[in-house]
């Protein structure tokens, strides 16, 4: 009798290529890249161009997904498959009115990311696709630098566990430079200084800043506001840019100041 040894070996031999051909052949799905800590801005929404200002935006991180329907901040939940499955949960909004137009286009947005099943990431852009792999949504990665970039504020911390917007007839503005410095307009004066903005850890800090020193008695509460602006800069620790808009927060999350992007 001959021994089994040669053939149980050559049987495992080439199991070791019969196998993975075999995945081949039917088809194996590379795995999808990861959503999480990628931020978008919508270029397609069922295969129009978007031409709406501010662009809606999208991002995605530890399993939650926010972003703009170019009218309202939108949040929410996704679960994101290795296969490139996606599911979006329904979104929860903020309530700010805008023209009708804008409401509607808003609408069939969050509507869209709704309806997605899969994605894939490809070239720099997103494609969100429904389940009859149709494409829904064409995104293109968004920058996250500073750097060359001038922003309006809408919202400040106010000290005392709360965000107000700014007050009527007062702006203020900041513009970062491409020499690590920031300036601005905080209302009645002009401050500048140094600045650090981390693209991949979203570390920021400024200053410390200068200031000129006029006085601002109009309208009523102009020099707190100012006062406040300057001490929520200072407490920034991390940024967040998304699209148009921007967030610098605390180290403990607390949100300090939120801002539009502005025209330079």
């Amino acid at each position: 009798m001959r021994p089994l040894l040669p053939c149980i070996s050559l049987a495992f031999f080439l199991s070791w290529f019969i196998l993975p051909l075999s995945a081949q052949a039917m088809g194996a799905r590379p795995v999808a890249p990861s959503l999480d800590g990628s931020q978008w801005q919508l270029r397609e929404l069922g295969g129009q161009p978007v031409a709406a200002k501010p662009t809606p935006t999208l991002s995605f991180e530890a399993g939650r997904v926010g972003g703009s329907d170019g009218c309202n901040l939108i949040m929410g939940g996704y679960v994101a498959g290795r296969d490139g499955t996606l599911g979006i949960q329904p979104m929860a909004s903020t309530m700010r009115a805008c023209e009708p137009a804008t409401m509607r286009f808003a609408a069939n947005y969050t509507t869209t990311l709704g309806a997605v099943a899969r994605y894939r990431v490809e070239a720099g852009s997103l494609r969100l696709e429904g389940k009859d792999g149709a494409l829904l949504a064409l995104f293109k990665a968004q920058p996250v630098s500073l750097s060359g970039s001038k922003w309006r504020l809408i919202a400040l911390n106010n000290g005392r566990m709360a965000v107000t917007s700014v007050l009527a007839d007062t702006e203020i503005h900041m513009e970062f430079g491409d020499d690590g410095r920031v300036s601005g307009h905080a209302g009645c004066n002009r401050f500048s200084g140094p600045y650090t903005a981390d693209a991949a850890t979203r570390r920021f800090r400024a200053g410390p800043l200068m200031t000129t020193r006029m006085a601002c008695p109009q309208p009523d509460g102009r020099m707190d506001q100012e006062t406040l602006f300057l001490a929520a800069l200072a407490r920034g620790e991390t940024y967040r840019r998304s699209g148009e808009s921007l967030e610098i927060r605390s180290g403990d999350g607390a949100l300090q100041a939120s801002f539009t992007l502005a025209e330079k």
